[in-house]
Order: C-alpha cells, then sequence, then structure tokens
C-alpha cells in the first residue's frame, strides 16, 4: 500500500517551477487557452499571468478577459481562492496575425522584462481556414513570439502548442523535429502582401498533398521553432485530437460545439445517422485537461533536464485501444441508456462505414430524406426550414473529418512515456498526464451532461427524457421493419418486372 504520509512529503517539481514566477500566454480565450489559464490560478501558486487578447468588436481586451472567468470553469478557482484571484491576470492588447503581435511599445518592454514562461496556444483549428487567415494565425503567429521570446531576460522556457498531425505524410510521427520544404518566412510575406482572393487561388498548389490549411501552417510554425531552439531554451507540444474535460475542474467541460464535440451532439439529437471512415481504426484522443498537465509538466522536466528533450507527443498511441465504432456504440449507448437529450429528432444510432454504398445509403434514407420531409412540414407549423441546412454543414464537416477517420494514425511517444516514470508518486496523483486508467462510459457520460446544461436543458427534464426515448425507439424499430419491408417489395416488383421482360 501507498503511504500517503510520505507521498505527501515528496516534492512536487513541477509546482516548484511555477512558484511565484510570470508567464505570458497567448490564445487564452480558445478552448485550451482558458484551461491553462485556470490550472495556473487553480494548481499553482503563480506571481502573474499576461494574457494577449485582441478587440473584438466593441468588446475590450480588458472585458473579454473579464468575461472568460465569468464561464463555469473557473467557478472551482473562484470558490478556493475568491475572485482576487482572477487580478493576477492582465489582459495584454495585441493580436498574433499584427507585426510584432500587435503589442505597444510599453507592453513589448513589460514582457521582455519580466516573462519566465512563454505558453503559445494561439491557433485556429478550423481545417477549412483561408489559406490567408491560417498562415497569419498559425504561422505568424509564432513568428512574432519568438522573435519577442528571443528578447526576453529572464526566459526559462517557451512552449509551442503544435499537433499530431502535422505531418501526415510520416507513416510513424516520431518526438524529433521535420523540417518543411518550404520556407515559413517567405510564406508569412505571402500572407502580408497578397489579398484573400490571390492567396486562395495560389492554395491547391502550395498545399499539394497536404489535407489542409490547419496543417500546412503548423507545420510551417514548427519549423520556426525549430530554428528558435538554438538561442532560446523552447519546445514543441503536440497534442492529438482534443476533448473535454476529464477530471478537473469540471468533468465534461467545453466551450464550443466545433469538432469532435459537435459530432457528438449532432448523434445524441439523432441528426447525424452514420458516417464515413475506417471504424476499426483506433482514436487517438486526448482529454484537455491531460493535455494542458502535460504542457506544465514537460516545461518542468525539460528545464530540469535541461533540455535534452525538445518534442513531445501528447497521445494515447494504442494504449486505450478505442476505435471510432467504439465511440460510437459507446456514445450510442449513453444516451440511449442514461444521458439523453430533451429535445430529438430520432433515436441516437446508425454507426461507422467504410462502404461508400452502405455510407450514401444511410445518408439518403436515414438523414437527408427525413430531413426534406420535415422541412417541408415545418411552415404548415409556423416554423422555418432548417434542418436540410444543417444536414449540409454537416455533412460538409465531416468532409474534412473524413481524412483522419479513413487511416490508422501512428504515434510515437516514447519521450512522454520516459517523463510519466520519472514523476514521483505525488507528481502523478496531482497531474492528468496517465489517461490509461480513464473510464471512458462515465468520461462520455459527463461530457453529454455538460452537454444537455450547455444546450440549456435542465437535469430535472431526464426522467421525461427518457419516457420520451423508450417511445422512439418503438417507432424507430416500426420504421426499420417497414422500410425493410419497402425495399423488399421494390426488390420483387424489380425481379418480377425482369422476368416478365424475359
Amino acid at each position: 500500500m501507498i503511504d500517503e504520509d510520505k507521498v505527501q512529503l515528496l516534492p512536487d517539481r513541477i509546482y516548484e517551477n511555477f512558484l511565484q514566477t510570470t508567464l505570458f500566454v497567448t490564445g487564452g480565450t480558445g478552448f485550451m487557452g482558458k484551461v491553462i489559464i485556470e490550472r495556473l490560478l487553480r494548481v499553482f501558486d503563480v506571481k502573474k499571468v499576461y494574457v494577449l487578447v485582441r478587440f473584438k468588436k466593441d468588446t475590450s481586451p480588458k472585458v473579454r478577459l473579464a468575461e472568460i472567468f465569468t464561464n463555469p470553469l473557473f467557478q472551482k478557482v473562484r470558490e478556493l481562492k475568491g475572485a482576487q484571484i482572477f487580478e493576477k491576470c492582465v489582459a495584454i492588447v495585441g493580436d498574433v496575425t499584427k507585426d510584432n503581435l500587435g503589442l505597444s511599445v510599453e507592453d513589448r518592454e513589460t514582457l521582455k522584462g519580466e516573462v519566465e514562461y512563454v505558453i503559445h496556444a494561439a491557433a485556429t483549428v478550423r481545417f477549412d481556414e483561408p489559406l490567408k487567415s491560417a498562415l497569419l494565425i498559425n504561422t505568424k503567429g509564432v513568428f512574432s513570439s519568438l522573435q519577442l521570446a528571443e528578447e526576453m531576460q529572464k526566459l526559462k522556457c517557451f512552449a509551442y502548442i503544435s499537433t499530431t498531425f502535422c505531418h501526415p505524410e510520416e507513416e510513424v510521427l516520431e518526438e524529433k523535429v521535420y523540417r518543411s520544404s518550404h520556407n515559413p518566412e517567405k510564406f508569412i510575406k505571402v500572407a502580408d502582401w497578397f489579398d484573400d482572393n490571390t492567396i486562395a487561388a495560389m492554395a491547391k498548389t502550395l498545399l499539394d498533398k497536404v489535407p489542409n490549411t490547419y496543417t500546412f501552417s503548423k507545420a510551417l510554425a514548427e519549423d520556426l521553432v525549430a530554428d528558435a531552439m538554438d538561442t532560446i531554451p523552447a519546445i514543441i507540444l503536440r497534442p492529438s485530437i482534443v476533448i473535454p474535460v476529464w477530471k478537473e475542474p469540471l468533468p465534461g467541460w467545453f466551450d464550443n460545439v466545433n469538432g469532435p464535440i459537435g459530432v457528438l451532439i449532432a448523434a445524441g439529437k439523432g441528426v447525424l445517422r452514420t458516417m464515413y471512415g475506417n471504424k476499426d481504426m483506433y482514436a487517438d484522443i486526448i482529454s484537455v485537461d491531460a493535455a494542458v498537465d502535460g504542457v506544465f509538466v514537460y516545461c518542468a522536466y525539460s528545464i530540469i533536464n535541461r533540455f535534452e528533450t525538445r518534442v513531445y507527443n501528447i497521445c494515447t498511441n494504442r494504449e486505450v485501444g478505442l476505435t471510432w465504432q467504439g465511440i460510437y456504440e459507446l456514445s450510442e449507448k449513453v444516451f440511449i441508456d442514461e444521458v439523453p437529450f430533451d429535445l430529438i429528432l430520432w433515436t441516437p444510432g446508425g454507426g461507422m462505414t467504410n462502404c461508400k454504398i452502405a455510407y450514401y445509403f444511410m445518408l439518403v434514407f436515414k438523414q437527408l430524406i427525413p430531413a426534406l420531409l420535415i422541412d417541408t412540414l415545418l411552415p404548415l407549423f409556423g416554423y422555418k426550414p432548417f434542418l436540410w441546412r444543417t444536414q449540409m454543414r454537416i455533412i460538409n464537416g465531416l468532409d474534412i473529418f473524413r481524412y483522419y477517420t479513413s487511416r490508422q494514425w501512428m504515434f510515437d511517444n516514447g519521450n512522454v512515456i520516459i517523463m510519466r516514470e520519472w514523476l514521483n508518486s505525488k507528481e502523478s496523483s496531482r497531474y492528468a498526464v496517465y489517461t490509461q486508467d480513464m473510464n471512458y462510459e462515465q468520461y462520455m457520460m459527463n461530457g453529454i451532461l455538460y452537454a444537455r446544461k450547455f444546450l440549456k436543458e435542465p437535469d430535472e427534464n431526464l426522467p421525461l427524457a427518457r419516457r420520451r426515448i423508450k417511445r422512439m425507439l418503438f417507432v424507430d424499430k416500426v420504421c426499420g421493419v417497414l422500410l425493410k419491408l419497402l425495399l423488399a417489395y421494390l426488390f420483387y416488383k424489380l425481379v418480377v418486372s425482369l422476368v416478365i421482360n424475359l
């Protein structure tokens, strides 16, 4: 048995590395960025966190940062440390798409003189982002951050958050630097000089075999960080597909319906009934709290070990063994047996297939035809049609996502495994870098429960939702039988017609 008293006497080297330090965070208003800030305020005792925030419409950076702290994610730290804890965060007016991050001379001097850690999390994660925007946000932003970091007098570590999908040409992505065949600085100049239409016209040729602008721009950014490693203490962190919070502070938390969580909600609502992909491939997913805890652990580990390791693939790499079909079936089970949504179009179900005929058959009969029928009826009851338009958005989104579900991705995470062994018992219990013991059914349930809150579906409606879905299951079975009889009849008529014509 573990002696808890002895464990408490062990040092927490990660905590000690960040004790009373000053950090500069970009991307703090994003999904991972919010979790980074929350962790810094709740888990650590930092001196100050400078957060780069741009003006958005008529909302100032200071107001935008204050609004973030009203998010449910920050409720726990507010209860533990009081509202005054947020005073440690200071909004810095800037924009990653601008020269020198759009910083004022005064703010730049402040950052140069005080900052010890830079966490560059700013990024657009849209796969269909126009190339110009992707280059300005994902590549130029890193370039400007590195320029600033090189002038920082107290810099201990520059952590760049990349992605495991930045080099899809590699059969196995190792934890090392990969050089791009393109010059990142030239592409930054292209993005600065040419308009959207001109760059969009170049995109097909420029991207070549790269699947999207996200992958292309992130790979270029890694090249910039690799160049800077000769002059500053920089590391590259590559999380795989980042999903909602696993443990703390709020299990299931997310802040947008893009990516996997949008697919989950669409499936739970019965709007999404089929997906195209290889259902037997392993899904490399990582919870946002595990990824963010990794950021802090790898920073400390790199510093203590004098940056012998510079690249970390933050992934599960088959350690969990969860396939795409497994995720689909697990979500269906939880939706039907435990936590259904209040308002559903149809019962959750269907699945993933790599057979195009089966996929298009399911798409037409279980998504498109029902959408068309319902949209035809809605005006009769005084409602505007919306379902066909929703289906088109889902199909377009899944067409982009298909690239990632149709092949087996292999990521080496040897450096991460070595780091885990380096942690002592106290550190292992405090930082969620071990995901092998995750209960995925409970995790899925937490995610769906939070999705209900996100969609403003109160918990007291759950008993009614469970009764409603049981009725829908009966209707679904009846409709399934009728559809099979209809198809059998049509097949019979076709055969009879062919025999008669003979």
